[in-house]
């Protein structure tokens, strides 16, 4: 499309100057009614391109996909409910698509980003980025024995979760290294309708994974 607008915007520019030469060799009385048409056309063909392109762009970005990160679209072509959470710690928005991810040997995995709003000076003090990892299980899925595999050295203790099946989740923390002020965060749990949930951040705080959580709808 782009290029499409290039060659028709340099023969647009060869046509004026066509059609201005005898500004420059003789006295101009004004372009012929052909050359009028001509220059007519060859401004619609370069111009209404831009124009199609334009209202395509917002149709697909107002009308398909109204400012949800193309959740109906994912969640359309996902056997599972995706959780999103409705109300993220102060200051943080989401900031990616519905991005494909691996949780637990299950590819059909859904990833989510809360963020700060790039666009606006990031404040002093300001946590990290919160990742919610989400996936289908089976009930018959083995909670027990993925979160040992994922626990590693981290310690390990269990908090309240609303949105948990037991309204409990297990919370995994790391000691802070380097110019990190706090360590890598963890929670997982599963919902009533078995799909499994793993938020983590660096550099946030347990309140916030926790707000997170049971702020999934």
């Amino acid at each position: 499309m782009t290029n499409i607008v290039y060659i028709l915007t340099i023969f647009s520019i060869i046509a004026l100057l066509l059609g201005g030469k005898k500004q420059f060799t003789e006295s101009y009385t004004g372009l012929t009614r052909k050359q009028n048409i001509w220059l007519g056309i060859i401004a619609a063909c370069t111009v209404t391109p831009v124009i199609i392109f334009i209202a395509y762009v917002l149709y697909i970005a107002y009308v398909l996909n109204p400012s949800d990160h193309w959740y109906r679209q994912t969640q359309e072509h996902t056997a599972y409910h995706i959780y999103r959470s409705s109300f993220p710690p102060s200051g943080k928005i989401q900031t990616s698509l519905y991005m494909p991810t691996t949780i637990a040997g299950y590819s059909n995995g859904i990833r989510i980003i809360y963020d700060q709003n790039i666009y606006r000076p990031r404040p002093q003090g300001a946590t990290g980025a919160i990742i919610v990892n989400e996936v289908g299980v089976p009930p018959t899925f083995d909670m027990a024995s993925f979160i040992r595999t994922t626990s590693g050295m981290f310690t390990r203790r269990r908090v309240d979760v609303t949105t948990s099946f037991d309204l409990q989740g297990t919370l995994l923390e790391q000691e802070a290294s380097g110019a990190a002020r706090m360590g890598l965060k963890q929670l997982i749990f599963r919902t009533p309708d078995n799909v499994l949930i793993h938020i983590s951040g660096m550099d946030t705080t347990d309140a916030n994974l926790i707000q997170v959580a049971n702020t999934l709808k």
